[in-house]
Parts: structure tokens; sequence; C-alpha cells
């Protein structure tokens, strides 16, 4: 027996896919991972650490809108031409930053941005640059995009993947993926600084060099290269084959349809727990800009220099541990890869104090392993989840991240504010990742002794078009060949 009525070779159609979009992603994570080059950028145009924050921030204040678009769009037909649409938004923005930095500023632009600053204390001045508002917009677009993005395609994976498959199914999106994204970082290091060395045993190196790309077309060519990969991923999107309920549900209203079911999402307990520690460990995470920034007090260099080895760095661990991670779920339970993690993510802010000299660096793949996080807390909550609720729960468990999206913005504060009041930048730093830590310890805490290991829906989220076979339409058919 099987929980998904589609035939072996749609579901893994389904599967290829969904690995090819999340590899897209991966391959292009030096821009669309929003955080390090946001912040390498605004730091080269002499932002403070606050304000080299503010990207990040924007990405995840934007996460409540998958919910609006998952209430209006709501029809399983409608899957495919959302996730067209999302994709092509992601490619016009990250078009949009590239122009924005191979065209001179205007004078209106100029004007807005003084006009602007004469509201902020000094320390918040914003660059008189307009490709600052364009890095914002952009990382703000992302934020909506990757929301409705995962909603989706968890709904994909949930109803056009057998359960016992889904583990491939993740091990094969983010064990391969992350190595699309060790390769996307090590060109990105070519790309900033014309040169990419990598250390090999017995004291041999490889090294690969071009004439330097001078800013800012360095960074234009980084931004631009996201566009013809979010085209793909739009047009693989088509391929997509979901089957249909028997009963298309039809859109609620605004009010009973948005906020009731969040009465609902958050009456279930595990759910509930479950989504505090999304929004506890993802603020912790949080904290990988200000180890970005701290490069300089660790090295004696600018973020930019390194910012390709740490993308090479997060991403090349993140491989092993995506592999890794999704042998586990199959082997033990979905809460394992919550306290995995988590611990992941611990480990890397208390390797940042504790390493010296390059050695600092490994802090970056020790994240990298653990940013997976986004990835197995959601499982979690699609465990809790009945098929006729995946799609909205799945929308409220991306809006999670907008309470995390301040955690950027505290961090750069505690750092500015520390660094200021003690004269001493390296301390401020510090302070910031002590706040990560505690934040990162309570939430295991909260996993281990709150959640159980094997959830499963409440018998009371049943409807009937979760209990009736569900068939696939031939308009789903249709639509999947075209």
């Amino acid at each position: 027996m099987t929980d998904c009525p589609l035939s072996t070779g749609q579901q893994t159609r389904n599967l290829v896919v969904y690995s090819i979009n999340v590899g897209l992603i991966y391959l292009g994570a030096s821009v669309l991972y929003v955080g390090l080059a946001q912040a390498a950028l605004l730091d080269k145009l002499g932002a403070s650490k606050t304000i080299a924050n503010l990207p990040s921030s924007a990405y995840f204040w934007m996460t409540p809108v998958p919910i609006i678009v998952a209430w209006y769009f709501c029809a399983v037909r409608q899957l495919k031409p959302v996730l067209v649409g999302s994709y092509l938004l992601a490619a016009m923005g990250g078009a949009g930053v590239a122009v924005s930095l191979l065209m001179e500023t205007p004078d209106w632009a100029r004007g807005a941005l003084t006009a602007v600053n004469e509201r902020l204390p000094d320390y918040l001045h914003l660059p008189l640059d307009w490709v600052v508002p364009a890095l914002i917009i952009h990382a703000a677009t992302l934020g909506c995009v990757f929301g409705i993005v995962a909603t989706y395609q968890w709904e994909v994976i949930g109803k056009g993947v057998a359960e016992h498959r889904r583990g491939r199914a993740l091990a094969l999106a983010f064990g391969v993926g992350p190595i699309l994204a060790f390769v996307g970082s090590l060109a990105s290091q070519l790309i900033l600084t014309g040169t990419v060395e990598i250390a090999l045993p017995a004291d041999m190196r490889l090294g690969l060099a071009i004439d330097p790309i001078e800013y800012p077309k360095n960074f234009a060519i980084l931004f631009g290269a996201t566009v013809p990969m979010m085209a793909l991923a739009a047009l693989l999107s088509m391929l997509f084959t979901v089957p249909a309920p028997s009963v298309e549900p039809s859109r609620p209203p605004f009010v009973s349809g948005l906020f009731g079911g969040l009465g609902n999402f958050l009456s279930n307990r595990n759910i509930l727990i479950a989504a505090i520690a999304t929004i506890l460990v993802a603020s912790g995470y949080n904290i990988l800009n200000n180890m970005s920034l701290f490069t300089e007090e660790r090295l004696g260099s600018a973020a930019e220099k390194y910012i390709g080895y740490q993308q090479s760095l997060r991403f090349g661990f993140k491989a092993v541990a995506g592999l890794f991670l999704g042998w586990l779920l199959t082997r033990t339970h979905a809460k394992a890869g919550l306290l995995v993690t988590g611990a992941f993510c611990l480990a890397s802010v208390a390797w940042v104090l504790l390493a010296s000299g390059q050695w600092f660096l490994l802090s970056f793949g020790i994240m990298g392993m653990g940013e997976l996080f986004g990835v197995y807390y959601p499982n979690y909550i699609l465990c809790c989840s009945a098929k006729s609720k995946m799609r909205r729960n799945m929308a409220f468990t991306s809006m999670l991240n907008m309470p995390s999206g301040f955690a950027p913005l505290l961090f750069g504060q505690i750092a500015d504010r520390v660094g200021r009041a003690t004269g001493d930048k390296k301390f401020g730093f510090e302070m910031s990742f002590w706040a990560s830590i505690a934040i990162l310890a309570a939430t295991l805490l909260l996993v281990q002794f709150a959640l159980p290991a094997r959830p499963r829906p409440r018998e009371s989220d049943f409807e009937d078009v979760d209990r009736a076979p569900e068939k696939a339409s031939p308009i789903t058919e249709s639509s999947a060949a075209t």
C-alpha cells in the first residue's frame, strides 16, 4: 500500500523536479541566501553593522505573505502557476539589483536617501547609493518568493511523493544541492577577488586566477547570474503533477480563512511547540551575518575578501550533512533532525568564540550543517498536518520566520552599541555571539523535553477529503504534460 495515488514514475518526476529547483536556488545561494553577500556589499559602502543586517531582516519580515497567497490561490490547479510566477519574480529582483549596481545613482535617489538619513541617528545612516534600497527590496521580494515556493513545493512533496520516499527526496535535494552551492561559492570568490586557492594534502595548493573584476561589475555579475537560474526553475515547475482532491476546496472568507486557520494551527500542541522552536532556532541562526563581519577582527581582512570561502565551507559541509540527515530521517524519526541541526548551529557559534586564525572559518561549515533546520523543523510540522491542511500549515510555518527577522538587527545593535560603549569592537561582536548561544541552547531544551519523536496529525484535523482516495484529475494530468 502507498499513501500517494500517483504512479512511481510521476512521483519520481516530482522528486527530481523538486530537487533540481532546490539545486538551482543553491547554485545562486551566494546572493539568493540573503545575508553574507548583502552584508559584505553594504559594509563596503560604509554602512553600520545594523544596516548591514537590514536585508536579512527585510527577508524574514515578508514571510507572512505566503499565508495570503495560500488563502487566495487555494485550489490545487493553481499550484503550478503560483510557483512559476514566484520564480519569475525572483529573476526580476536579481536583475533590478544588477542594474542598480551598473548605473550611477540618480540625483532623485540621492535626495530621497538624504531625506531618510535626516530622520535617523548617525549610526543608522544609509550610504547614498541606490543599490541600498535595491538590495532591501530584492531581499524582501525573496522573502515573499521563497516562502511561497516552500509552501507550495512542500505540498508537492506532501501530496505528490509517498511518505516513505520523502527522506530520499530531502537527501537528494539537500545533499546534492549544497554541492552546487559549494561550486557557486567558489565561483563567487573568483568573481569578487579574482583568485581562488584551495589547500590540498601534503602542503599542496590548487589555485585559479582571472583578471580582477572591478566593483561594481563583480557584484552585478553575482546578482545577474541568478536571473537565468530562476527563469529555469519557473519553467521546470510546470512539470509537477499533484493529485487533485475528490472535492476542490473553495476559498474561505478572508478573516475566518486566515485567523481561523491560525487558531487551528496553534491549537495543536505539537505544532505550537514546534513553531516556538522554529522561531528560536531561526533567531539564533541569524547571527551568521555578524560571524561574517567578524572576519576583520579575526583575520584582519574585510569580509568581502573571504565571503566566497565562507560560503563554500558553508555549503560543502551542508552537502555532507544533507545526505546524512536524509539517511537519519529514514532510520529514526522526525525529532532527530530538529536536535541535530539545532546542535550544529550552537556548535558553530561556540566555535567562533573558541577558534583562532583561519580555523575561525570552520564555523561557517558547521553553521551550513545547522542551516538545514530550515528543512527539518518544517518537516516536523508537516508530519503533524492532515493532507487537507498541509498548504495552510506550511504557509503559517513560513510566517514563523517573521519574528526571527528582528534577530539580525538585534545582533547588529548589540555589536554596535557594546562596541561603542566599551571602545572594543571585538567585545561587541562576542556579546552578540553569546546572545545567540543562549537562544539556541533554549531551543534544544524545548525540543528535547516537549516534543514527541514521531508526531501524527490529530484525529480532529482530518476531513472527508483526507479520508477519500485521491485521484489525479484530467486537468492536473494535462497541465503537467504541458
